[in-house]
């Protein structure tokens, strides 16, 4: 027992001192051992033990180190006198009712007795002289008393309905919170799902068989609760652009696509030509290097998933054209001996042309080209001429006739050089033949004598007398 003399404030008053207990120790109790259920009421009571005076005796109510009530009200206190004599102490019981809430799932519950004296306390005393100091009394704290409350699951969160395309992830999940802690399972379209029991449920790749009505059932030994989420599964495949119709030369490159968007991604493609499926040809894209009048006609690509599948319709025109846009003039006049060359020009697609030539229906060896050329005709060069082009698709010719000439100018040229030559002869001889004529009259035998004498004694004579 620990008490304590009170004086009073005034001592001039002359009012007697008296004694207070502080109480010899306090005590946590409540009605019921065991854990706690939520909502349930639970009633706690604080016994104050040997404590006096009792009008000046507080009770208060901790939830940690929280105030939670304070009890002043006498009244409601169950007392028991213990004290003999002037020893005024008693037994004191007091009560508090709470409520068990998740909110506080372990909290740790005390009381303490608190005596509200506001007394002066003689200190020291000299003769008849006293010094007086104030002094507070301690509160006498309770026992620490853990109180569990145990609540069933209460789902704080879940994903709700979930849309999604084949191939992605799904993920739901449905936290609980609850005490004693909760267990998990999951349902399917009212099938469980085996080793799923946690809070989370986890698809790497989904497909439309996943699609329905998931249930998370969460329940412990208090009570349990679920969640139905929505899964919706959806799955497409659609052809984004392809080539448009196509119209090109026989020879140029071709080159179709079709490009798609689709879940699952896992697409395959085929094409057909012509209602014919054309082999290796498993890609989006359709090449051919040099088309023929062959690969005309309609495309058709075919894509594919596990699911869905779509298609796109192509058209291919192939043309192709051969002309001969110029050649030697359709007949020619030429002179035997002069050289001859005749030509014949094509554009052509395909442009892999081949050149023949004939004469008169006779094909011409070597002559390969869009040029025939002969150095020196004869009067057998003449005729008709046939320049015959062709490629892979189509053929083209083109007809020139030749006609070969004598060349008279040069025998008419021989001959008038021949009768010039002769006229000249005859010219030079007649003009000869009369001034021999002229001189073989004017000269004498008696003269050539003196000549032929004179010229032995060195000197010349001159006929008619004339000297040298």
């Amino acid at each position: 027992m620990h008490c304590v003399i009170i004086f009073p404030p005034l001592p001039a008053l002359r009012l007697p001192p008296y004694t207070a207990e502080i109480p010899e120790s306090v005590i946590l109790s409540r009605n019921e051992s065991g854990t706690l259920e939520e909502n349930r009421e639970y009633t706690l009571r604080c016994e104050v033990k040997s404590v006096a005076p009792v009008e000046n005796l507080q009770i208060i109510w901790y939830r940690g180190d929280t105030v939670m009530a304070a009890s002043t009200n006498q009244s409601l206190f169950s007392t028991v006198a213990v004290g003999v004599g002037e020893d005024k102490s008693q037994n004191v019981t007091a009560s508090l009712t709470i409520t068990a809430s998740r909110k506080h799932p372990n909290a740790t519950y005390s009381c303490a007795a608190r005596l509200n004296l506001n007394a002066t306390v003689k200190s020291s005393c000299n003769n008849e002289t006293c010094t007086y100091t104030t002094e507070a009394i301690n509160d006498t704290k309770s026992n620490d008393t853990q109180l569990e409350v145990w609540y069933g699951p209460d789902i704080v969160s879940n994903i709700g309905n979930v849309s999604l395309a084949v191939g992605d992830t799904l993920e739901l999940s449905c936290q609980a919170d609850a005490n004693p802690r909760a267990t998990y399972t999951w349902t399917h379209n009212n099938v469980t799902l085996r080793n799923e029991n946690s809070s989370t449920l986890h698809i790497e790749s989904v497909s439309v068989d996943h699609a329905g009505q998931y249930v998370c059932n969460v329940s412990n030994t208090v009570d349990s609760a679920q969640a139905t989420m929505t899964v919706e599964v959806y799955h497409y495949l659609i052809i984004k652009n392809h080539s448009r119709d196509e119209s090109l030369a026989a020879g140029d490159m071709l080159e179709l696509f079709c490009h798609v968007d689709a879940k699952p991604r896992d697409t395959s493609y085929t094409w057909t030509h012509n209602n014919v499926t054309l082999l290796n040809e498993n890609s989006s894209t359709l090449h051919i290097e040099s088309v023929s009048m062959d690969d005309a006609g309609q495309y058709v690509c075919h894509v594919s998933n596990t699911i869905d599948s779509a298609q796109a319709t192509m058209t291919v025109e192939v043309y192709h054209y051969l002309r001969i846009v110029n050649h030697s003039v359709n007949t020619s006049f030429i002179a035997a001996g002069d050289p001859l060359e005749l030509f014949c020009h094509a554009d052509a697609n395909p442009n892999s042309t081949s050149y023949t030539w004939t004469h008169n229906n006779v094909i011409l060896p070597n002559e390969n080209s869009n040029t025939l050329h002969i150095e020196s005709v004869s009067v057998d060069d003449a005729g008709q001429y046939v320049c015959n082009v062709s490629n892979t698709i189509d053929s083209e010719q083109a007809t020139m006739t030749v006609e070969v000439y004598r060349n008279h100018m040069v025998w008419i040229a021989v001959l008038l050089a021949i009768v010039v030559v002769a006229i000249i002869v005859i010219v030079l001889v007649a003009y000869q033949a009369h001034h021999m004529k002229n001189k073989t009259g004017q000269y004498k035998f008696t003269n050539l004598v003196k000549f032929r004498s004179g010229s032995q004694n060195g000197q010349v004579a001159v006929a008619n007398g004339h000297g040298a």
